[in-house]
C-alpha cells in the first residue's frame, strides 16, 4: 500500500508542476501580447491553471508526501533524513510568497487589467504590472524551490550519505532514520545467524 501512496504522491507532483509550467507559459504570453482581448483570453487561461491545478495539487502533493512518508516508515528528522525537513521548509517558503508577494501585487494588477479592459487596449500601467520586478524573482524563486524539492525527493542526498557512511562502518546498523522495509528485510537473517550460533 506505501507504493500506492508514494504513486498518488508523484502523480500529483506532475500535476501541480504542469501548474506551474502552464500558468508561467501563459502569463509571459500575455506579456507580450498588444491586442487586450488577447491578453484577457492568455490569463484567463493562467487563472484556469491556478485554480486547478497549482492550488490544490500543492495541497495534494503535501498532505500525500506526508501519508507516504509515515506509510514507509520514514522519520521526519531521524538520522540521514535531513532531506525531508529541508523539501517541506523550501515549499512552505514557497507558500509564504503568496500573502507576501503574489497576493498584493494581484491586486495592482487586477486594477490596472480592469482599467485597460475598460479602455480597450494594453495601458502603461498594465505594462508596468506584467514588468513587477518583485513578482518575476518570487515567480523565479518558486520555480527554483520546486525543482530543489523534486531533486531531494529523487536523490535523496543526506540518505545516500548516510546509507555509504554505515556501509563503510560495516554496516553494523541500517540507522534510526531508515524506512521500515529496510529494517525488516535485515531481521530474518539476524535470526537466522542466531540459529547457526546455537547450533554450534
Amino acid at each position: 500500500m506505501d507504493d500506492v501512496w508514494k504513486l498518488l504522491h508523484v502523480l500529483t507532483g506532475f500535476w501541480f508542476v504542469a501548474g506551474l509550467v502552464g500558468r508561467n507559459v501563459s502569463i509571459a504570453q500575455a506579456r507580450s501580447e498588444e491586442a487586450i482581448g488577447r491578453v484577457e483570453a492568455l490569463m484567463t487561461a493562467a487563472g484556469r491553471f491556478e485554480r486547478l491545478m497549482v492550488i490544490p495539487g500543492s495541497a495534494a502533493v503535501l498532505v500525500l508526501g506526508i501519508v507516504t512518508m509515515l506509510a514507509q516508515g520514514w522519520s521526519f528528522l531521524g538520522e540521514g533524513n535531513r532531506w525531508l525537513p529541508t523539501s517541506v521548509v523550501l515549499f512552505v517558503a514557497t507558500a509564504a510568497l503568496v500573502p507576501i508577494v503574489f497576493l498584493p501585487r494581484g491586486r495592482v494588477f487586477e486594477q490596472a487589467f480592469a482599467d485597460a479592459k475598460r479602455e480597450g487596449t494594453v495601458t502603461p500601467a498594465l505594462s508596468g504590472a506584467f514588468a513587477d520586478p518583485a513578482v518575476a524573482w518570487a515567480r523565479r524563486a518558486e520555480l527554483a524551490a520546486v525543482a530543489v524539492v523534486i531533486a531531494l525527493m529523487v536523490l535523496k542526498p543526506f540518505w545516500a550519505a548516510h546509507r555509504a557512511g554505515v556501509a563503510g562502518a560495516g554496516g553494523r546498523s541500517a540507522g534510526r532514520g531508515a524506512p521500515a522495509r529496510y529494517t525488516r528485510q535485515r531481521w530474518p537473517a539476524r535470526a537466522d545467524e542466531g540459529a547457526r550460533l546455537e547450533s554450534v
